[in-house]
């Protein structure tokens, strides 16, 4: 093994950065836990440059800057009035704790606690605390994902485990697709494993799903949402042709758009009802449009 000093931030950071191009598993966590909480510069002075072209390398005044303080504090967030076990649980959505989250939730409800109370008093908070520090920017899309998965693994675990109500018809229900033509549906599984989380109905048709397919399931489901993705700039014009036809067939569903190349100014060109630039604002966006309707 090389023989390193760990002290050295810039050192520590390449290993983690190297871990991550390598595909390690949550590599990404540590390396955007780490750089935001211990950043590290590299700056080339004049005299280091006469000193054969050797650098400097700089930490900043204080290791932590105010990023990455709220970072270090995300861990210690406490649930009022709840037990350790809820408190581990929270925290391990928060972390996006994929191989511990089960054996946690079993302990939150060797506790008393109901499936649905674990769902609506722990995942939902952690969720959305994921989704603010998103939103601050203080996360990045690997803890938005990871923080996802682990919340699905947890839902899945319990949603046998629910009362087994038809409850179904009161849903939101949301048909989600990656319009014909393009088969990219990476940001289209968030939006929709997103949507899942915050207990909407989602039908995922998948990806290059034809306009009439999508139209057909929309109005057999009696959806509510459309939510179309695409890539492309070919392909976006797809969505152009789901709504006109959509229109043209009197559905009622609204229909919201995304994708790396939409925009909001095309949005409103082809008339759909919302545009979301990726998986948190999508469910804000959900959840506005059926307040409004």
């Amino acid at each position: 093994m090389a023989i390193a000093n760990p002290s050295q931030d810039l050192l520590v950071n390449s290993a983690l950065a190297a871990d991550l191009l390598l595909g390690v598993e949550d590599a990404a966590e540590r390396y955007i836990e780490r750089v935001t909480t211990r950043p590290s510069t590299i700056s080339v002075t004049t005299s280091s440059r006469r000193n054969d072209g050797k650098q400097s390398v700089q930490n900043p005044a204080s290791d932590k800057t105010e990023q990455g303080k709220i970072a270090n504090e995300i861990v210690s967030i406490t649930l009022e009035q709840k037990s350790e076990n809820k408190q581990a649980v929270f925290n391990a959505v928060l972390k996006g704790n994929k191989k511990n989250i089960i054996s946690l939730v079993e302990k939150v409800l060797a506790d008393g606690s109901s499936p649905d109370q674990v769902i609506e008093e722990t995942l939902i908070p952690a969720i959305n605390e994921v989704g603010r520090l998103y939103d601050q920017q203080i996360y990045f899309l690997p803890q938005l994902i990871s923080g996802a998965e682990a919340m699905k693994r947890s839902i899945d675990y319990l949603e046998p485990m629910l009362k087994k109500e038809d409850n179904s018809k009161n849903k939101i229900t949301i048909v989600i697709a990656t319009v014909a033509g393009d088969i990219h549906d990476i940001g289209k599984n968030l939006v929709s494993l997103m949507l899942k989380n915050y207990g909407f109905r989602v039908i995922d048709l998948g990806k290059d799903v034809a306009t009439e397919k999508i139209l057909q399931v929309a109005k057999e489901e009696n959806a509510d949402i459309i939510a179309l993705s695409a890539l492309m700039t070919t392909t976006m014009m797809e969505m152009k042709n789901v709504v006109a036809k959509a229109k043209e067939q009197g559905l009622k569903s609204k229909i919201i758009i995304g994708g790396a190349v939409v925009t909001e100014s095309y949005c409103e060109e082809i008339g759909a009802d919302g545009y979301s630039e990726d998986a948190q604002s999508a469910v804000a966006l959900v959840r506005r449009l059926m307040e409004v309707s």
